[in-house]
């Protein structure tokens, strides 16, 4: 192979962590191939085929907010768990009601006393539909998870490790009704030892899952007097002065009873001290409910039966949040998939690239910390790494930015030919889709923002994109089909981030060395990139970020020059 002078050549590793090369080679293997030697299990497999694991603890804490006023409840569902002829129980309320809280705190009652079960199973539908519930059910059964099985192949293993135990499985979130049969929950007979309980919006979801009408548990508003005590724990230590009391109970009451607003909105007022500032937050409620009844639409744009009281206090904290980029954070979130766990350094990313944040990681995470407790956002799938944002939040959002933001995300689109105007957004994620091609029509001239993520058919940009979206900070082309980088690149004077993990590029061009404004340049899992040109990355003053993991150990230098370590000290390689 002929190898050009000055460039860096797929051929010899020069890593300084050489010494361990056998286990990169099989790091880069992985991302080369990362379904091979995966394993498939068939519906013939026996119990002693499964994996033998130390056996989980019988109940996990699982982490919950205040479990204020669900004592009535709680007891009405423990009293169907003692019935040996109920194994099906249903929980049904509008969203924003209390069902998550409800059957968390029904999981940690089990810590404190009695029980005859070998396993107490919490697990949300939220993320992931039928195939998280399958993954959080196995994991917490201590099973191997492997996303490459079957849905048959991973309900068989789920089913031999139930049928071993007296369990008690608590879903949440069901937005469709569930086969439980074909997640791999056994068939209950008759004055059966394990339990299922299901949580919906709906009694009718509830009841098309097999629950009977007098099993069903239907969740309200809170009593005015604990709606007033949840209220006041979140407005903080400082309880408002007596001279305020009676208006801050006024603005309690405006959030309807309903445990997602009070939150929201006691948090909102911790701040407030004086009784102006409350007397315009009562204003400020009155006529978000106001400005929802005008508009009319609140409700035919989301997808579940939400009460308008939740709509409008979720609007009013919205519209509160500050500083500014604390708004301008979760509003971002709005651009990921409906029900979407998202990575909190994908997140963060974002944030800096947006311009949200200035490049500091640890006030990203400052920001996400925030979010979370102001209720905007709650733990993802795996609550240490992840966070996800309530549909009810998300699909607001997105009603508010019609226009400037369209988001797509996970639609399964083929293409960007839509009712959308284009040519006013601002924001476009078309992430997770299987678009091959983009269109003419999405060259908004303001466009500021483009994610194309995880479309693998996408194999590249027209030749003249860029020429109408000159202002563009962030462009996302990871998980793609791409296989160079798209011409005319150096055009994006403002762009602060762009993204070309897990495409199949060979090299980079000289003129991302032109894009001064970048600050994140993420390269991971490019195992087909070969050649780099020397001196680009000095250039890039302003990088922060230059991430290059499973993607460089095969090179070799021919000038003398380390290209990744032209920026040591000032550029992060993770």
């Amino acid at each position: 192979m002929k190898i050009l002078p000055g460039f860096l050549s797929a051929k010899r590793s020069l890593n300084p962590f050489r010494s361990n090369r056998s286990a990169q080679q099989q790091q880069l293997q992985s991302c080369r191939n990362p379904d091979e030697n995966e394993s498939q299990i068939s519906c013939q497999e026996r119990s002693d085929d499964v994996p033998h694991r130390p056996t989980p603890a019988a109940v996990m804490h699982v982490p919950v907010d205040e479990p204020l006023g669900v004592e009535k409840n709680l007891e009405k569902i423990q009293n169907l768990l003692s019935d040996l002829e109920v194994s099906l129980i249903g929980v049904a309320g509008v969203g924003g009601v209390g069902k998550t809280t409800l059957l968390k705190a029904l999981n940690n009652s089990f810590l404190e006393q009695r029980h005859d079960f070998d396993a107490v199973i919490f697990a949300s539908a939220f993320y992931g539909g039928e195939r998280g519930l399958q993954a959080a059910i196995a994991r917490r059964l201590g099973l191997p998870w492997e996303e490459s099985r079957s849905k048959m192949a991973n309900a068989v293993r789920i089913s031999v490790a139930l049928k071993r135990r007296r369990f008690l499985l608590l879903i949440d979130d069901i937005v469709n009704p569930v086969d439980l049969e074909e997640l791999g929950v056994p068939p209950k007979g008759p004055r059966s030892k394990s339990k299922v309980v299901v949580a919906a919006r709906s009694e009718q979801i509830c009841r098309s899952m097999g629950v009977l009408p007098e099993h069903v548990i239907n969740v309200g508003p809170m009593e005015p007097c604990m709606a007033w005590q949840l209220f006041l724990r979140h407005v903080g230590t400082e309880a408002p002065q007596p001279c305020i009391m009676d208006i801050a109970k006024r603005v309690a009451g405006e959030c309807g009873g309903f445990p997602l607003g009070l939150r929201a909105v006691g948090h909102a007022m911790s701040t407030a001290r004086t009784i102006d500032e409350w007397f315009q937050s009562l204003e400020a409620l009155k006529r978000s409910k106001d400005d929802l009844e005008k508009e009319g639409k609140a409700r035919e744009t989301l997808s579940c039966d939400i009460e308008p009281a939740v709509l409008s206090t979720l609007k009013f904290c919205y519209k509160k949040l500050r500083p500014e980029k604390l708004r301008a954070g979760i509003s971002y979130c709005a651009l990921f998939p409906k029900n979407h766990s998202i990575r909190k350094d994908d997140l963060i990313c974002y944030w800096i690239g947006e311009g949200i944040l200035e490049g500091v990681h640890n006030e990203g995470e400052s920001l996400v910390d925030k979010l979370k407790s102001f209720g905007m956002l709650k733990e993802g799938a795996d609550p240490e790494q992840e966070v996800g944002m309530d549909d009810i939040l998300r699909d607001l959002i997105l009603q508010m930015k019609k226009g400037e933001f369209i988001a797509e995300a996970g639609r399964v689109l083929t293409g960007t030919q839509s009712s959308h105007h284009f040519e006013v957004a601002k924001k476009v994620s078309l992430m997770h889709n299987d678009v091959t091609e983009i269109e003419q029509l999405l060259r908004p001239s303001e466009l500021a923002s483009l994610n194309l993520r995880s479309n693998n058919r996408l194999r590249k940009l027209p030749d003249d994109f860029f020429g109408m979206t000159t202002y563009l900070r962030l462009l996302d082309l990871s998980h793609t089909g791409i296989r160079e980088t798209p011409r005319g690149i150096s055009r994006l004077a403002f762009l602060r981030h762009l993204d070309l993990s897990f495409t199949k590029i060979k090299s980079l061009p000289e003129e991302i060395g032109e894009i001064r404004s970048l600050v994140q340049l993420i390269l991971e899992g490019t195992t087909s990139l070969a050649t780099i040109p020397p001196g680009i990355f000095p250039k890039l003053i302003k990088m922060a970020k230059l991430n290059l993991y499973c993607s460089y150990s095969d090179w070799e230098l021919k000038d003398g020059k380390d290209v990744a370590g032209e920026n040591e000290g000032r550029v992060s390689t993770s």
